[in-house]
C-alpha cells in the first residue's frame, strides 16, 4: 500500500520535480528576469528566465558572464532555481 501512495504522490508531482540546465552568457539580468545567449546546434540562441527570490545565486552575475544555470518550467516560462558564474577560460 504504501509503494502506491508513493507512486500517486510522484506522478502527481512530476511535472515540478523535473529540472533542466543550460550554460551561456548572460545578455541582460535584473531582479526578476535573465536574458542568456548560448549556442544550439551550431547556431546562437537567446533564451529568457524567471528570477524569483528563491533562486540560488552565486559568483558575480552580470552582463558577458558566463553562467550555469538550473531550471523548471511551469506554465510556458523557464523558472531559475539556481544560477553560479562560471570560471573564465584562459586564452
Amino acid at each position: 500500500m504504501t509503494a502506491g501512495v508513493l507512486l500517486t504522490l510522484f506522478t502527481a508531482d512530476a511535472h515540478t520535480l523535473f529540472t533542466h540546465a543550460s550554460r551561456g552568457t548572460i545578455v541582460s539580468i535584473g531582479a526578476r528576469g535573465l536574458a542568456l545567449t548560448h549556442l544550439k546546434n551550431g547556431k546562437s540562441e537567446t533564451l529568457v528566465f524567471v528570477l524569483t527570490p528563491a533562486t540560488v545565486r552565486q559568483g558575480i552575475l552580470a552582463a558577458g558572464t558566463v553562467v550555469a544555470v538550473h531550471y523548471r518550467i511551469e506554465h510556458n516560462q523557464k523558472f531559475v532555481t539556481s544560477i553560479q558564474a562560471q570560471p573564465e577560460n584562459p586564452d
